[in-house]
């Protein structure tokens, strides 16, 4: 994740005893960590494994989840579940 820091910053802003170098600490350690939140957050998250820059060119990166298949498989999937449907009207 990128800027995963800041964002656990972010998160913990509201907790008592979580500064910078504490949180920094922690993600460091071999050993995972549960905070309780106090307040409730909606974080969405995004899984990319290609993106198109400002001056069109396109980067693609590594898999790591084996999320893509591949292309032929993903061209069949959409044409299948995109073919037009009839409307029925009554």
């Amino acid at each position: 994740m990128e800027k995963a820091k800041d964002l656990a910053e972010w998160l913990l802003r509201n907790e008592r005893g979580w500064p910078r170098d504490r949180i920094v600490e922690a993600m460091q350690g071999s050993e995972s960590i549960d905070v309780k939140l106090h307040q409730h957050i909606q974080l969405v998250t995004v899984y990319v494994t290609a993106v198109v820059l400002e001056n069109d060119q396109v980067h693609f990166f590594e898999d790591i989840y084996g999320q893509d298949g591949t292309p032929d498989e993903e061209l069949t999937e959409t044409s299948v579940h995109s073919s037009p449907r009839k409307a029925r009207v009554q």
